[in-house]
């Protein structure tokens, strides 16, 4: 099973073409900054700066559901009817909240799917 990583690296040219923007045009207020709360408020206060953290979540939300996609599908070879139950919920929460949804995943994963299946290399010996 091949999933793409086309639409991570897309989004994130885009975010980082986006930051690169951001910063060398001068485009943040002056009292936005990563260094604190209020900085960050500031600089969401900004439409250019939502845009970017927006692309950031993106980035970091498909990257997230396919190595759980990948974990369910290839190491751990779960049967369709888990799929949907477990691992397509556990999608949608990464997508509206991240790292619940990866949290989900991991303690279910650890929980009620099956053990990873052997690798490849046990497998031939």
């Amino acid at each position: 099973m091949t999933l793409s990583l086309l639409p991570p690296i897309y989004h994130s040219i885009v975010y980082t073409l986006s930051f690169v923007s951001l910063i060398v045009t001068d485009s943040l207020p002056k009292d936005a900054s990563f260094d604190s709360l209020q900085g960050i408020t500031t600089l969401f206060n900004n439409p250019n700066g939502v845009f970017v953290g927006w692309v950031h979540y993106l980035v970091f939300d498909l990257l997230v559901g396919r190595m759980i996609v990948m974990d369910a599908a290839i190491n751990r070879d779960i049967p369709y009817w888990l799929h949907i139950v477990v691992v397509c919920p556990c999608l949608v929460l990464t997508l509206m909240a991240g790292p619940m949804g990866w949290m989900s995943y991991f303690i279910l994963s650890n929980t009620i799917l099956p053990p990873l299946v052997n690798s490849t290399k046990e497998k031939k010996e």
